[in-house]
């Protein structure tokens, strides 16, 4: 169980990593976010961002990648090079519990019923505040990449105005 779940989120990193890709080559500004898995873009300009891929899927990595537009492939293929691995390698059948399969993944989601907190003091840190939010994900959206995209736009030039 746990060696499935380390081979999703390598998957779903690489996934990310396509799409932050993607965006550079199709020219969307933004904030580059670093973290310990790598860096990843995310746009300034909500609003062309939208435009650009509320309509695009990104299939995930696995040794049959579904079919997609070839900018995007060539952006899978450029990310999985950068790491050193080929397509075939996604084949895990020496590794009976780990399966990859390729699915489609929206590039673009917005989160419904989003609820912001309070500011409250922070129970495990005195001196700090803490606030809640509250929203929901269309199918295959992760919390993570919302989270981060909120820090990228605290970090953006256009908040500092």
């Amino acid at each position: 169980d746990d060696l499935e779940m380390y081979f999703a989120a390598w998957q779903s990193f690489l996934w990310n990593e396509s799409l932050s890709l993607f965006m550079n080559r199709q020219g969307i500004n933004g904030s580059t976010i670093c973290s310990a898995g790598g860096s990843l873009l995310f746009p300034f300009d909500i609003k062309q961002a939208h435009a650009l891929l509320d309509k695009i899927e990104i299939p995930t990595t696995a040794s049959r990648l579904l079919s997609c537009e070839e900018k995007i492939r060539l952006c899978v293929m450029d990310v999985l090079e950068k790491h050193d691995v080929r397509l075939p390698q996604m084949n895990m059948r020496k590794m009976r519990a780990v399966h990859f399969s390729s699915f489609y993944r929206n590039a673009w989601s917005l989160p419904h019923n989003f609820k912001i907190g309070a500011l409250t003091p922070d129970t495990l840190h005195a001196a700090r505040l803490t606030q809640n939010i509250e929203f929901t994900l269309s199918r295959g959206s992760y919390a993570t990449m919302l989270i981060k995209a909120g820090w990228a736009a605290l970090s953006s030039p256009l908040s500092h105005h």
